[in-house]
């Protein structure tokens, strides 16, 4: 992987062999160091003042880098350096996925850009289906599972999300459906093949362009709230969901898959971790909760947990609830519960709590980093 730290950026000269100053990089340059698609490479580019504003001028370099071949492209942009932008452009999937993801536990700071093609086909499936899952799996029975009942049960009968669940089984092409075979090296297991993952992905990928594609597995990044968040505005997601060892690495590296983990555990299939990942979802598609504000202050909404909850009766067991939550003093409420959420969240996940305080302090650097500039 190579980083290019040219001072000015990308240069979309309509001859890729030009460059407009020395502190350029032009697209043939890129697509030298590309490797033909063997290398991924993240590049620094400053935006200028072109003609439809910043995010015109993002679109048109990722349909520029596109157009080399040299795999799978992503922008994010830095929202307090406003100028700021870094390509990704490879065939290695866990880099594009890990600067995503981490982009994504920083909404305030980082904001990802995607090709405008691949969001109109999104938009489009989205507004003719819904929220639309489709697991990939062995055992299609088990969707839509729980998520038949209570507030999900009803969005589903109601059409605001539909699945369609996929079995894997269905694309393996001897004579006895065979899915996994023995880990090369060795060990322990199976492993599911990469050939009839592949098949199963291409139909599913077919019959509902413009998803995009998740992998339960312990080894993917854990999934986040904020990456929850993305989901659950787009048109839906197709799942792999593991068994046995887990997937033939290769499916990896031939198609563009974000792996995902749903934490440190190890379930007997990646089908339970799809379930959790739904609920999420769908809990947050339009008119599913009660109250749109419902969500606002629930846990990693806001960077931190929740802060605790009472209700009736005032006194149990000797215990009452805390006086200013029955004072009436909204603002007093608002200060208690606040204290409240940094308090529990400092003390029972201090690794959540050293990212609130870190992008607390973003902004307030980026605009320092503004005013120098």
């Amino acid at each position: 992987m190579l980083f290019l730290d040219p001072d000015n950026g990308i240069d979309l000269h309509p001859d890729a062999s030009r460059r407009r100053s020395g502190k350029h990089v032009t697209l043939n340059e890129i697509a030298a160091l590309a490797q033909n698609g063997a290398r991924s490479l993240i590049i620094y580019h400053h935006q200028t003042r072109a003609k439809g504003g910043h995010a015109a001028e993002i679109q048109r370099i990722i349909e520029a880098l596109e157009g080399l071949g040299g795999g799978r492209v992503t922008a994010i942009r830095a929202r307090p350096y406003s100028p700021r932008v870094f390509f990704i452009l490879g065939p290695h999937n866990e880099v594009h996925d890990a600067l995503t993801s981490f982009a994504a536990q920083f909404p305030e700071v980082y904001e990802n850009h995607a090709a405008q093609g691949l969001q109109k086909v999104a938009v489009a499936e989205r507004e003719r289906h819904g929220f639309t899952a489709v697991p990939l799996t062995l055992y299609p029975d088990m969707f839509p599972g729980p998520l038949g009942h209570s507030m999900a049960g009803r969005a589903l009968e109601s059409g605001t999300w539909s699945c369609a669940p996929v079995q894997i089984r269905h694309f393996a092409t001897d004579k006895h459906r065979t899915v996994d075979d023995t880990p090369a090296g060795g060990g322990a297991g199976m492993v599911l093949k990469a050939d009839v993952l592949a098949a199963a992905l291409d139909h599913a990928v077919a019959a509902h362009p413009g998803l995009p594609i998740l992998a339960m597995t312990p080894r993917g990044t854990p999934i986040t709230q904020a990456r929850i968040r993305q989901l659950a505005v787009g048109p839906g997601a197709i799942i792999l969901c593991g068994r046995f060892e887990g997937f033939d690495e290769r499916i990896f590296e031939a198609r563009a898959i974000e792996e995902v983990s749903m934490g440190d555990i190890i379930l007997s299939g990646g089908e339970m971790g799809a379930l959790l990942l739904l609920d999420a979802c769908i809990r947050l598609l339009p008119g599913v909760m009660g109250a749109a504000s419902s969500g606002d202050d629930e846990s990693f909404e806001n960077g931190l947990l929740e802060y605790p909850h009472y209700t009736r009766p005032a006194t149990w067991e000797g215990r009452t609830i805390p006086e200013v939550l029955r004072s009436g003093d909204h603002a007093k409420i608002a200060a208690w519960r606040k204290l409240q959420a940094e308090d529990h969240t400092r003390l029972r996940r201090p690794d959540l709590w050293e990212r609130h305080i870190d992008a607390r302090a973003r902004p307030a650097s980026g605009a320092r980093r503004t005013e120098k500039d």
